[in-house]
């Protein structure tokens, strides 16, 4: 038996713009992961299992466009191997939700399958071919999520560049607030597409000014300036809500969150549902929590960054 894991993902800044260049900054949510373990099978099939989602099948009954499959033979081809396996998946990443929960069994199913075959796979290889699985899932997505996955470190992400590590200076911690709604990333991705075709201008200037509170962010957090950070967060929420991404349930969450004392709060990820977070300290950590839960939060998680 092998075994892989994958954490989940939370943008800090920057989502939506980085799918036009923009900078967006991520960081790993250790707290949740995905898990894969592949086990030798005497038959000369695969065998997939996803519990979570109700999947037992054989991989060849899978269409080339599922998800899991294609990770599956990508790995496959990767370590150029061929049948007799069972490949089962399981993750407490909330689905849809803006924590990068496909791009995290991605990783996991490429790095389970190809340990199990002893084939080295470098972190830029696994979120190289995450990415192709992630087009499966989103369309036409940025990129983030399997960047930061596959690296599990704070990035600062440009499309189509190397991915920069984020040195951080200091301590900072976040509650994740899940509103329990799904996200329709790809939906609202291929709204803002047609908005920016329509309005080119006006768009580009949303991102630019996204784009800059991003750059300001990583600063901030590789220079420990923790207070810095919250107005940063809370400017780039308005510009969300500009562009038309957010929700009522979202800034329910955003709200609540700064009346019990966070320094900043936004949404995070595709909007629309999924996920927001807070930016805490020990001493408003608890009263957010609540606050969230209060406001119609149906899970809170806490991630940190630097010690």
């Amino acid at each position: 038996m092998t075994q892989a894991s994958a954490p989940g993902k939370v943008i800090l800044l920057g989502e939506h713009a980085a799918v036009y260049g923009r900078p967006a900054l991520a960081a790993p949510v250790q707290a949740v992961r995905a898990h894969a373990e592949v086990v030798r099978l005497d038959e000369n099939h695969v065998r997939v299992e996803a519990p979570d989602i109700g999947l037992d099948s054989l991989l060849k009954d899978l269409s080339e466009s599922h998800p899991l499959a294609k990770a599956i033979r990508l790995a496959m081809q990767e370590a150029h191997a061929s049948g007799g396996l069972r490949v089962r998946v399981t993750s407490d990443i909330p689905p849809a939700s803006g924590l990068g929960s496909s791009a995290a069994v991605s990783v996991a199913i490429l790095r389970a399958i190809s340990a199990h075959f002893e084939h080295e796979l470098v972190a830029d290889r696994v979120a190289q071919m995450a990415f192709e699985v992630e087009k499966l899932q989103h369309g036409d997505p940025s990129g983030i999520d399997n960047t930061v996955v596959a690296f599990e470190i704070p990035v600062l992400f440009v499309k189509g560049e190397e991915p920069r590590p984020v040195g951080v200076t200091g301590r900072f911690q976040f509650l994740i607030g899940d509103t329990g709604e799904p996200s329709p990333t790809k939906a609202l991705v291929t709204m803002l597409r047609g908005r920016w075709t329509g309005d080119t201008e006006f768009v580009d200037a949303l991102f630019d000014s996204i784009g800059e509170l991003t750059d300001q962010a990583a600063a901030s957090i590789g220079q420990g300036r923790m207070g810095d950070l919250g107005p940063l967060m809370n400017h780039n929420q308005t510009l969300l809500e500009t562009l038309g991404v957010s929700s009522p349930s979202l800034e329910r969450l955003v709200l609540a969150a700064r009346e019990a004392g966070a320094a900043g709060a936004k949404l995070s990820g595709g909007g629309g549902g999924g996920v927001m977070i807070a930016l805490v300290d020990d001493s408003t950590l608890e009263a957010v929590d609540t606050a969230l839960h209060e406001a119609g939060a149906v899970r809170t998680i806490h991630t940190e960054l630097g010690q």
